[in-house]
């Protein structure tokens, strides 16, 4: 990998001639060989990801089937993943998410890497369409993957909850997902920062969201009440 990296930024036209060989490299890399090599397998990964989306999607599948695998925020592997995305969406959300669907170590571990942020990658009709085809467990898989830090509600979040308004399992999934992330300070401000957001969405156009999210604000109200008691008293 460290040779063709270096050939490449020499050679940069190089790489339809060398397309064949970097992609049997990124395909062997072990799941632990080390800071550098991992380096350069992204180096080489963000050349050709937009060339063959569905295949660097199954090479990342791949090393999701390992134990030794550990991905990280952001790392070169969920980089190379957001470029082969970025590149066919539909395509690459195919493959990424009948992995997801049918469980077992590698569909598990996406689960839990993909949280909270692919889902923002996908079109929105895309994730709406593909949930309908799968009512089992596709309408909470699109919720998981989703980003609901935000106020007002994202345009996939709207629509995956008008679409699935009576899923207990969506609506759960997106207040878990408002709730979740770290916090410094006491927790009550980060319950009422929570709060804030829940509110806004409770001043949604529709109706149908609105009394869904007045339901959310009095749940996350209660909690920051709650929190502010135990914090008083513990000062005494």
């Amino acid at each position: 990998m460290g040779m063709l990296h270096r050939l490449l930024q020499t050679h940069p036209d190089a790489v339809a001639q060398l397309e064949p060989i970097i992609w049997r490299v990124l395909e062997l890399k072990p799941p632990r060989a080390g800071s550098m090599v991992d380096w350069e397998w992204g180096q080489l990964a963000e050349i050709v990801s937009a060339r063959n989306p569905a295949r660097m999607v199954k090479v990342i599948i791949k090393m999701f089937e390992s134990a030794a695998f550990v991905p990280l925020h952001n790392d070169d592997t969920l980089k190379a993943l957001r470029l082969a995305t970025a590149a066919d969406p539909i395509a690459t959300w195919d493959l990424v998410a009948n992995e997801m669907l049918k469980g077992g170590i590698a569909g598990s571990r996406l689960v839990v890497a993909l949280s909270q942020w692919y889902g923002e990658l996908i079109p929105t009709d895309v994730l709406i369409t593909w949930a309908k085809g799968h009512p089992e467990r596709g309408p909470w898989l699109v919720a998981r993957i989703l980003n609901v830090q935000q106020a007002p509600l994202s345009e996939r979040a709207r629509a995956l909850l008008l679409e699935f308004m009576g899923n207990r399992s969506v609506q759960e999934e997106i207040v878990a997902n408002l709730e979740s992330g770290g916090w410094v300070g006491p927790f009550s401000g980060f319950l009422k920062q929570k709060l804030e957001i829940a509110k806004v969405w409770s001043e949604d156009a529709d109706p149908t969201i609105r009394l869904w999210a007045s339901t959310v604000v009095k749940g996350l109200e209660k909690q920051w009440q709650e929190q502010k008691v135990r914090e008083e008293e513990a000062e005494f």
